[in-house]
């Protein structure tokens, strides 16, 4: 086992439950895309990873995002109603369920005597409609969206929905993100955050 992939190695501690979650997972040591960029996003930095299925990249963001969510949560007030503090996105159904999956395998480690943390999936079903995720993002205020390009702006166009608070985006699988089936929903998406910083991938 090489010491640097160890977590201790990492440059900062990770939370507890985190530390649970990945033990749980079978993530031991870190994988090489997880030493490479979990200290990168942790230090708002933007980042472009090219991995192979199996690498653990899903966890390499997930990571960052629940620290920084527990961070800000922690150091001023709970989010403002209507508000979020990251967005992930992906290009199908699918793979959003799967890092949702993840995000939640994560929480369920997660102290239930602090705050809540809660994720909205947003990708288009029979079952709900647009109006729908707005009303449970109004209701259960999750701070960490997922979806699908078309669904998140709709989503994110919703008069009530602020994207203010927002400080991470992921695009998950950026290279079809950015294809002809999904470039102009995507690069709208981008367009309500870059007057404050630049995305992460």
């Amino acid at each position: 086992m090489s010491k640097s992939l160890e977590w201790d190695n990492l440059g900062f501690s990770l939370l507890p439950w985190i530390r649970t979650g990945l033990d749980v997972m079978g993530f031991e040591t870190m994988t090489p895309v997880q030493a490479s960029t979990i200290p990168m996003l942790a230090g708002n930095k933007d980042v472009v990873v090219d991995s192979v299925t199996g690498s653990g990249k899903t966890a390499a963001f997930v990571i960052p995002v629940l620290e920084k969510v527990v961070k800000e949560e922690a150091n001023t007030s709970k989010f403002k109603k209507a508000h979020f503090h990251s967005l992930i996105i992906a290009p199908t159904r699918e793979l959003s369920r799967q890092i949702e999956s993840v995000v939640l395998s994560f929480l369920e480690h997660y102290p239930s005597d602090l705050f809540p943390i809660k994720c909205q999936l947003l990708v288009g079903t029979n079952e709900a409609t647009v109006r729908d995720d707005v009303s449970n993002f109004l209701r259960n205020r999750p701070q960490i969206l997922i979806g699908t390009p078309g669904r998140v702006l709709d989503f994110l166009q919703m008069p009530a929905v602020k994207t203010s608070a927002c400080s991470m985006v992921v695009m998950d699988e950026a290279d079809r993100l950015l294809d002809m089936s999904f470039i102009k929903d995507t690069e709208k998406i981008l367009r309500l955050f870059l007057r404050k910083w630049s995305p992460s991938y």
